[in-house]
């Protein structure tokens, strides 16, 4: 991985299609989607938060950029998208 994380990440979720395939999302899928990526990230804050070493606590850090990164980057299409709460 290079410096440029949201490159990087935009460039994987290019390759294996995720944008196309959150585009294609219903809403009620979109919701499970975005659910499962807080659940995501709120395990890797579970990681930072029980750190032990000066490395748990950058690979947690590392961890939660790549996926709000992640995250942002599959729903940059969507950002009109009104979401359900259920």
């Amino acid at each position: 991985m290079s410096t440029d994380w949201v490159s990087d990440i935009e460039r994987m979720h290019h390759h294996y299609g995720v944008r196309e395939a959150v585009n294609k999302m219903d809403n009620f899928k979109l919701r499970k989607f975005l659910e499962f990526r807080i659940n995501f990230l709120q395990e890797e804050l579970n990681e930072l938060r029980d750190a032990k070493s000066a490395e748990d606590v950058v690979d947690a850090l590392i961890d939660l950029c790549v996926v709000a990164i992640g995250t942002l980057d599959a729903y940059k299409d969507r950002k009109s998208t009104r979401l359900n709460s259920s």
